[in-house]
């Protein structure tokens, strides 16, 4: 069994003022995509966490009393293994790292641990809210969010916290960092409430581009009692493979294959 870790540290969150200057940055540019195919996506499903790990689509979806973690078909939308999450845990973010696949959730500061089978290994507790999850730097770091500009680094192996960094676009500090996902040096972080993903610098926290994907919402048809506020994007999956990225949202009935331009760091 997984030993039982604290893995994010009694953080403070106090943040300095920042002092305006006449040369303030402007604010990160839009990058832009293109969709290679549309796929399907199990609409009762209420998207906190999307990973693509050796060729298999995993998800995490939410909601108390509907919480489970799935892997599916990535063609045909088809559920191929699943393990639902007992009715008093919200899942939350998902990833894998070092073949052990760790599951969020909301409030209940607790992390589920699992082999690539979802037999369970054990849990890992916290102290702030779960909400998205991605490994890092070839699986050696998980990177965690909670709804605030805050991203922490925690290590992929034992699961001890490292360090944090806050993420702005020029002086402003973006809340609501929900999914995440690393590509290529960078962290993509969907922004909860929008149908935007923040393109990240991990080094400094810096927004270095925009991904606005709400037209993807105008190329499927919208379910019965489908709510604009709710079922917004959340969901994002990089194939190393490919180079393109898998992405949909809360009770979405598609899932997006889309290729998007390469993020440049600014200096």
């Amino acid at each position: 069994m997984l030993r039982n870790a604290l893995f994010v540290a009694l953080i403070s969150f106090g943040i300095s003022a920042q002092a305006k200057t006449d040369d303030a940055p402007k604010p990160a540019p839009l990058l832009g995509f293109k969709v290679i195919q549309t796929l399907p996506h199990d609409s009762a499903h209420y998207t906190e966490g999307l990973v693509f790990y050796k060729g298999k689509l995993l998800e995490s979806a939410g909601e108390y009393g509907e919480s489970a973690l799935y892997e599916k078909d990535l063609k045909t939308g088809k559920t191929l293994r699943s393990r639902t999450i007992e009715p008093q845990f919200f899942a939350e973010g998902l990833a894998v790292a070092h073949d052990r696949i760790v599951q969020l959730t909301w409030r209940e500061n607790t992390a589920f641990v699992y082999d690539l089978a979802f037999n369970p290994l054990g849990t890992l507790n916290y102290n702030t809210e779960g909400w998205g999850l991605a490994s890092f730097n070839n699986d050696q770091e998980l990177v965690m969010s909670d709804g605030s500009p805050i991203l922490r680094f925690i290590d992929g192996s034992d699961y001890h916290f490292l360090r944090q960094i806050t993420v702005r676009d020029g002086d402003k500090e973006i809340m609501r960092l929900n999914e995440l996902e690393e590509a290529n040096g960078f962290i993509y972080a969907n922004v909860w409430l929008t149908d935007k993903i923040a393109v990240i610098d991990p080094a400094d926290g810096r927004v270095v581009n925009w991904l606005d994907l709400s037209r993807l919402q105008t190329l499927f048809k919208k379910p019965a009692k489908w709510n604009e506020l709710d079922n917004v994007l959340n969901g994002i999956a990089y194939d190393t493979r490919t180079g393109h990225f898998y992405v949909t949202g809360k009770r979405w009935p598609a899932l997006f294959e889309i290729k998007i331009d390469p993020p440049q760091r600014r200096h």
